[in-house]
């Protein structure tokens, strides 16, 4: 999978918002696709909604939530430091991020 990565920092997509998950509610292998995948990035990036969903639905087709224009507005870009290991927590929908010392995820 290739990463979004610009001035050596690594794109992140995650929904601090409640209600719903972004890749916190997906399986592991889904979810650092869902955070990470570049293509998947670059279409929320530039606001291509369209471009978003499909590609969503292509390379995760077994996700279970509804990618609708709600969800994808509140999706956010985190810019981490390319190496920086982190775990995506959730409460209730509302990702945030926890700076860790294992190989959850690799930016």
């Amino acid at each position: 999978m290739e990463k979004y990565i610009k001035d050596g920092k690594v794109a992140v997509l995650y929904h601090p918002h409640y209600g719903g998950g972004w890749s916190a509610w997906a399986k592991p292998k889904d979810a650092v696709i869902l955070a990470m995948d570049a293509d998947i990035v670059r279409a929320r990036i530039e606001g291509n909604y369209e471009l978003f969903k499909n590609t969503v639905e292509k390379k995760v087709p077994n996700y279970t939530l509804k990618v609708d224009p709600a969800l994808y507005a509140r999706l956010q870009v985190k810019w981490l430091e390319v190496g920086t290991v982190f775990e995506i927590t959730d409460h209730e929908g509302f990702e945030s991020f926890k700076i860790c010392y294992n190989d959850v995820m690799i930016a």
